[in-house]
């Protein structure tokens, strides 16, 4: 195996616990009709909309319900970090590293869970969906992802090509059937406190402890 330069991570359920998806989640926070979401879902995969109108649709609902910057926050604020995360990316980090999240989930969800993830984290290497707020704490504008679903495993190649290295260098950890592109386009795919079958069938490694600084062992090459 290549020495790993670059380490990828899924976010919910992955580096963050308490969700398996965030959308999921705040649907029900907000009680978003099941009909609505349905609805939504069908126009996107069957190419009717695109994923950015897919999501800001979504997004549209909460904020018929009340959802600002104060009500999402207050949702989420339950969620924790998986344990083992911090310890993780500080070993990774001291081994010259690059750490990088590519997900479908929110930026004001990682924030949240982790306030200090600038420390580990570079943001333009933060592949996510991002809410913006103004002064008085309302949804004031949204930049949705190019890099979700399938195509996680473009963003893994985009962060590959800024820091001129090989896919080939990268490792990927996921937990759940979305991860399963990226995950096989990795030279190391680990499926972590998995949910998938079909993320487990094409996995390298896969492990159910919820500890995260069970990954170590695969990145950095030791038994």
């Amino acid at each position: 195996m290549m020495p790993i330069k670059l380490v990828c991570f899924d976010l919910d359920g992955t580096l963050i616990d308490g969700t398996v998806f965030i959308w999921h989640t705040l649907h029900e926070h907000f009680r978003t009709p099941q009909e609505t979401r349905k609805a939504l879902a069908e126009k996107f995969f069957s190419g009717k909309i695109s994923y950015a109108e897919w999501a800001g649709a979504e997004v549209t609902e909460w904020i018929a319900r009340g959802a600002n910057r104060k009500s999402l926050i207050a949702a989420v604020s339950r969620l924790q970090l998986v344990p083992g995360v911090k310890e993780t990316l500080d070993v990774l980090k001291d081994k010259g590293i690059r750490l990088a999240v590519v997900s479908g989930s929110l930026n004001f969800v990682l924030e949240s869970a982790m306030p200090d993830y600038l420390d580990y984290f570079r943001e333009e290497d933060i592949l996510i969906n991002r809410l913006f707020f103004d002064d008085s704490g309302a949804i004031c504008d949204m930049v949705f992802t190019d890099y979700d679903l399938d195509r996680k495993a473009h963003g893994l190649k985009h962060l590959a090509n800024r820091y001129g290295i090989s896919l080939g260098e990268c490792a990927f950890v996921g937990d759940n059937h979305n991860d399963v592109h990226i995950a096989m386009k990795a030279g190391l795919s680990i499926a972590f406190n998995s949910k998938s079958e079909r993320l487990d069938a094409v996995a390298d490694h896969i492990i159910q402890e919820k500890d995260l600084r069970a990954i170590l062992p695969f990145i950095l090459g030791y038994p």
